[in-house]
């Protein structure tokens, strides 16, 4: 705003400031022990089975909420693929469902799940 005219001093004292943060992404032990979890509620467990789902595809949220069914392809080999254009880049993204976890009957699971 300030820049384009329309306030004349920036009314806020803001400092920004990068800092390089450290992700320790989880192993495959663990994910497999988040996976194998026994939960008592449904809900709980959806949510589970949601998180080990963008684990192994990479999805964020947000593409998982606009997952269809129409985003699952087989090619002519009779491979599986998750074709799905992302929300935040609009750049589509091809994943295959060669996990052990990545099967169909889980993903018409998850697709079918609400949460709200």
């Amino acid at each position: 705003a300030q820049e384009e005219g329309y306030i004349r001093s920036m009314p806020f004292k803001l400092k920004l400031v990068a800092k390089n943060l450290e992700y320790n992404p989880l192993t495959v032990d663990e994910i497999r022990i988040i996976r194998n979890k026994e939960l008592h509620s449904q809900r709980i467990q959806n949510v589970r089975d949601l998180f080990i789902f963008a684990c192994y595809t990479g999805l964020s949220f947000t593409d998982l909420m606009h997952l269809t069914k129409a985003n699952i392809h087989i090619d002519e080999n009779g491979d599986e693929w998750i074709i799905k254009k992302r929300q935040k880049t609009e750049i589509t993204s091809y994943i295959p469902t060669d996990s052990d976890f990545l099967v169909v009957s889980l993903i018409s699971r998850t697709l079918t799940v609400t949460f709200f």
